[in-house]
């Protein structure tokens, strides 16, 4: 052991047993400014929802603590190779979960979902099919994307059990730009599940 290394070896052991011991919050937050640059080095690689750098500095923060207590003197292991491990499996941990909430929040709405929700409505107005729609989160910020045309192809002939032909012969529209509208209404409402 190099003679830096036995000295941030025996810093860090002496606030550790300081934090152990009495539970010191100062001696904490100097440990935690050691490695404050460890610690925005690697949280800069994570892009987690509704984790800000602060929220992740505070995860880093509690991350410290936790090391700090389980921290084993007797391996001659350094502090700050247990703590950068430690922060970077929380880190993917915290990763993971967001993911798993990406895809539970896919499949709990999907188009199909909508359309087949939306067909047990015996209803055929258009404002009682919008406020249905508007009644679930998922929908609603769907239905604000949409431009005036795109709004009514989707309330009018996609949710609606009628023909292409039908749906163009009443409203005098080719079928190819209803064909085109339905098939963005499609692309935004596929995007707008895949973000959340």
């Amino acid at each position: 052991m190099r003679f830096s290394d036995k000295v941030t070896f025996e810093r860090d052991l002496a606030l550790i047993n300081q934090i152990k011991a009495h539970n010191a919050g100062q001696a904490l937050a100097v440990l935690f400014n050691y490695y404050l640059p460890l610690v925005k080095q690697n949280i800069r690689f994570y892009r987690i929802c509704c984790y800000d750098q602060h929220d992740l500095l505070q995860e880093a923060l509690v991350v410290c603590y936790l090391c700090a207590l389980n921290f084993d003197e007797q391996q001659q292991f350094p502090f700050g190779a247990f703590f950068k491990r430690s922060l970077r499996n929380r880190l993917i941990s915290l990763t993971r979960y967001d993911q798993a909430q990406k895809r539970e929040a896919t499949k709990q709405c999907s188009y199909d979902d909508i359309a087949e929700m939306i067909s047990f409505h015996t209803s055929t107005s258009p404002d009682e099919i919008v406020a249905i729609t508007h009644s679930h989160d998922c929908i609603a910020q769907f239905i604000e994307q949409l431009t005036p045309t795109e709004r009514f192809v989707f309330t009018n002939y996609i949710l609606q059990s009628i023909t292409l032909d039908e749906f163009c012969q009443q409203n005098k529209l080719t079928k190819a730009s209803v064909y085109t509208t339905s098939r963005r209404c499609k692309n935004k409402l596929r995007y707008l599940l895949e973000s959340k």
